[in-house]
């Protein structure tokens, strides 16, 4: 259901001319443990605030802006993508209170049609 629903997003963010690419999708338990790491015991910036991510369950994805030299800097572009990830059935990591993730897109449903 969640690559239904990014099929969908990327569908409405080309009609709306908003160049969005998937970045990430499935991570291992492996690949979410070392992210979180990143920051706290091995070098560069904090990147996860969990262990037990959506990705890890393949029900989130990652976006960047395509075409351009700072796929993260345009905030107009994620807000927009935001409101996209909302009308398909998506919750948008661009909402989300305290720890705002612009890039994050997940499938909160606890139930799948």
């Amino acid at each position: 259901k969640t690559k239904e629903l990014a099929s969908r997003f990327l569908e409405r963010c080309e009609e709306e001319g908003l160049s969005a690419r998937i970045k990430e999708t499935f991570r291992t338990q492996a690949r979410q443990d070392m992210l979180y790491e990143q920051g706290r015991t091995t070098p560069g910036p904090v990147v996860t605030w969990t262990k037990n991510s959506k990705h890890s369950s393949r029900r989130a994805f990652d976006i960047c802006e395509d075409n351009t030299d700072d796929p993260y800097g345009d905030l107009e572009f994620f807000r927009k993508c935001a409101e996209i990830g909302k009308e398909v059935g998506l919750t948008p990591g661009y909402y989300f209170e305290g720890s705002q993730d612009m890039p994050h897109y997940e499938l909160n449903r606890w139930w799948l049609p």
